[in-house]
């Protein structure tokens, strides 16, 4: 009888111990998952940065090109404008030099 009631003691240990273990194993894998956790947020987050940063980049470049396009176009009307006025000029001087000697030298 001493001999079965010393190896269910033994076999309650034995369970006790398989119990602790999974406990600690438990614990181990938790925290384990918990810092994957991180990393995967932390990794998400560098990664978001890194995106926002790459399309900020592309943004600006494009805002870039269209700004010198615009200014290119301004500038090539501008001097259309410029021509057609100087040429506008001269005729407009001739005009008034032919009506000013019909009117007044004749």
């Amino acid at each position: 009888m001493a001999q079965v009631v010393e190896e269910v003691k033994q076999a309650e240990e034995k369970a006790d111990k398989i119990i602790e273990q999974a406990e600690e194993e438990k614990k181990q894998r938790i925290s384990d998952a918990e810092d994957k956790a991180e990393e995967v947020v932390e990794e998400a987050k560098e990664n978001a940065e890194q995106l926002k940063k790459s399309r900020m980049k592309k943004f600006r470049d494009n805002l870039e090109d269209e700004k010198e396009k615009i200014i290119s176009d301004a500038e090539e009307e501008s001097h259309e404008v410029r021509e057609s006025a100087s040429q506008n000029m001269s005729e407009a001087e001739n005009f008034l030099l032919g009506t000013f000697t019909e009117e007044f030298l004749r």
